[in-house]
């Protein structure tokens, strides 16, 4: 049912982006998907960046936004933006590994200290040259939005020493830096899709789970979960992907434009995203036993997830993960 409904969609965009008299003043479209529902930064962020843009080029750009990941989610949105089907997709960090392995170093365990540590590499020019990466793939990066940092829930027991989730059936997404970081600590990590997540954690497919603040409690995880354990493990960003063929064929104008409104949007989302994790997490403390991780505790956690920095090098590339450890530092 769910892939009969998104040919449906597909279909629909198509109807729509031919139709006579429809965006008749635009000279270009943007369909851009979105995959989170209509209460997240992330979808409002989306919908900001649709306005100020059709506002900017004074509708020459339409951009038509679609929500929910109705138009496919994860390899198979990139795919979509790749061959020009769809033209642009906010994406999750982990299924761009498959076209680009070296993205895998922003989500090695513990790397960053801090959020504004982790923006403002994200935003120089280390993190404009991984962007940089995707254009031999048939993408242009315009930035990256917060996912969030990404803390573990079980049904197990509260998460205080890497030694505590050892035994524990964990789910993750299909990323080998997630596998090889939960197999470093003990844990049996399962790829399992976000949508069936909630009903293998309700059947006890899996004890446990990792993801931010606002995707646990956007999907009402503490129904099925006892425990959140801020281990922070790692910073998750998201990035705005465009179809490169696309891009190439904007006016130079329009291009700068789309970057600096992805900037723009980028930065007041990161700030929504920062309150709705504090108050979203202040609601999950009346819904779940939350525990705190100590500095001391989650150096303990770090110095155990060192193997992951080794294993993960051969496919990252060393230099790639020596750079980012360097930047890290401050050297």
């Amino acid at each position: 049912m769910k892939q009969l409904a998104r040919v449906l969609c597909l279909l629909a965009v198509a109807l729509l982006l031919t139709a006579p008299g429809v965006w008749a003043a635009a000279k270009y479209t943007i369909v851009f998907n979105g995959p989170m529902p209509e209460s997240h930064n992330l979808t409002k962020a989306e919908r900001m960046f649709a306005k100020l843009v059709e506002e900017r080029t004074k509708g020459e750009v339409a951009v038509k936004l679609y929500i929910g990941a109705v138009l496919g989610g994860g390899r198979e949105a990139l795919e979509a933006v790749k061959v020009g089907t769809q033209t642009m997709v906010d994406a999750a960090l982990a299924p761009v590994f498959g076209f680009e392995p070296a993205f895998g170093v922003l989500n090695l365990p513990y790397l960053f200290t801090s959020r504004k540590q982790w923006y403002e590499l994200l935003d120089r020019p280390l993190g404009t040259e991984l962007l940089g990466t995707l254009e031999k793939h048939g993408f242009v990066g315009l930035g990256y939005p917060e996912n969030g940092i990404r803390h573990v829930t079980n049904n197990v027991r509260p998460i205080t020493k890497p030694e505590d989730l050892k035994g524990i059936k964990i789910r993750v997404m299909q990323s080998p830096v997630f596998i090889s970081t939960f197999k470093a600590m003990g844990s049996l990590p399962t790829a399992i899709p976000w949508a069936e997540l909630y009903s293998a954690l309700q059947q006890g497919v899996v004890d446990a789970q990792e993801n931010p603040v606002v995707n646990i409690y956007g999907a009402k995880l503490y129904e099925v979960q006892k425990f959140l354990s801020l281990t922070g493990h790692t910073y998750d960003p998201n990035i705005y992907f465009i179809n490169k063929k696309f891009f190439d064929s904007l006016p130079k104008e329009y291009q700068t434009l789309l970057r600096s409104t992805a900037k723009e949007v980028i930065a007041w989302q990161r700030a929504e995203a920062q309150k709705d994790e504090q108050a979203q997490l202040a609601e999950l403390k009346t819904k779940m036993k939350v525990n705190e991780v100590s500095k001391e505790q989650l150096d303990a956690f770090r110095q155990a997830c060192q193997p992951v920095y080794k294993e993960q090098a051969a496919t990252i590339g060393q230099a790639m993960v020596d750079k980012w450890l360097k930047a890290v530092a401050g050297k």
